[in-house]
């Protein structure tokens, strides 16, 4: 450098100035983004879904190339007027190890080859039924399962199983399907929070629910209609009342039944489904808002909570807010009636059943890739 200097120093002085700075500029480009940034600079690009321009090129590559390229995938592989040059073999040489997506599944580089991620890079907070929506499909439960369980390890994605079930009727199809343990377990049509395995439901959400609730004035009411078969003890809880309704009678007794007990001064909801089932429940109390309740206390937003569903007492899942809702394909007829009804753009129509129909609105909405 020195010797640089002073040949040049004795021919232009102007010329040194112009020597030195344009070395030291090479030098430090080559430095900060040639070598160990390199990849970072490229994928910050590419996580926020940006293409290449000619200074994101210059400042990666030195002073290598002033070319404008879009990279679309496979982005790997780079075709310019300059020639082809292998990005990722570049990037393995000049970065450190990087494992990240986008929240549209673009794939960034993580340094390993043939190693890219396919899962979104953000938590989200999974809300699904049971019966018929999570279960109904082995097959396609097992991906699930597995795609879920690794998206938890991973982001720390919530899972929360919201059912019509008991907690003891949950146990048994727990054990039965070897399903994953839940964060939080929402039963008996959102009644009953629990949380860690605890053997008590949630105090805080329990607390919500006894205003306008008087369990011994529903029972005495519902007496008075012999149409109205009780349904086991299991599925009796404190504040819900659980009744068999079938479905060619339930057209008249529903709206005598809501009236006579909105005279009693009661504030409670007649929630209907599957066409036999009847849960007379307090009115602040559901699927829709116990998932409401949930995602307040872990602080997810609506665009990250996706609710999934296939009967009349998920409907309340699906209505509650705009929170991503799938509806798997085999669906109930009261269900699919309510969304046609209500048509929204954030919710989906899977055509695949249970866990296939999941997996299927989980792609389409981005969750998963």
């Amino acid at each position: 450098m020195l010797t640089l200097f002073f040949i040049l120093n004795r021919v232009n002085s102007k010329l040194v100035l112009f020597c030195l700075i344009f070395v030291e500029t090479f030098r430090w480009n080559v430095s900060q983004y040639c070598l160990v940034k390199a990849r970072d600079a490229i994928n910050r690009r590419l996580y926020n879904n940006q293409s290449f321009v000619e200074t994101a090129i210059y400042r990666v590559f030195g002073i290598y190339y002033f070319y404008q390229i879009t990279l679309t995938e496979p982005y790997w592989n780079v075709s310019t007027s300059l020639g082809d040059f292998k990005l990722i073999g570049y990037l393995k040489e000049k970065s450190s190890y990087c494992d990240r997506t986008n929240q549209k599944g673009h794939k960034l580089f993580d340094g390993k080859p043939g190693n890219i991620k396919e899962v979104a890079v953000d938590k989200f907070l999974f809300v699904t039924d049971l019966d018929n929506t999570f279960v109904g499909n082995d097959e396609a439960l097992t991906e699930l399962q597995q795609t879920l369980s690794e998206h938890r390890r991973h982001y720390g994605t919530n899972i929360v199983y919201a059912t019509g079930r008991s907690r003891v009727l949950y146990r048994e199809l727990q054990i039965e399907k070897n399903l994953i343990e839940p964060d939080a377990l929402v039963v008996s049509v959102g009644t009953e929070i629990y949380f860690d395995e605890s053997d008590t439901p949630d105090s805080t959400w329990s607390e919500r629910l006894t205003d306008g609730w008087n369990r011994e004035m529903v029972l005495s009411e519902t007496a008075k209609y012999p149409e109205l078969v009780p349904q086991p003890n299991s599925e009796q809880r404190p504040f819900k009342i659980s009744f068999f309704l079938k479905e060619e009678s339930a057209h008249k007794i529903l709206p005598l039944l809501d009236t006579n007990l909105s005279k009693c001064g009661l504030n409670i909801k007649l929630i209907y489904s599957s066409g036999v089932d009847l849960d007379i429940v307090p009115h602040h109390s559901d699927k829709g808002q116990a998932m409401q309740f949930l995602r307040q206390k872990w602080g997810i937003a609506a665009e990250k909570t996706v609710v999934c569903g296939d009967s009349g007492n998920d409907i309340a899942l699906f209505a509650v807010g705009n929170e991503r809702g799938i509806l798997v394909g085999n669906a109930r007829p009261e269900l699919l009636q309510w969304h046609n009804e209500n048509p929204a753009d954030y919710r989906y129509l899977a055509q695949n059943f249970c866990a296939g129909g999941i997996l299927e609105g989980l792609k389409h909405f981005g969750f998963i890739k």
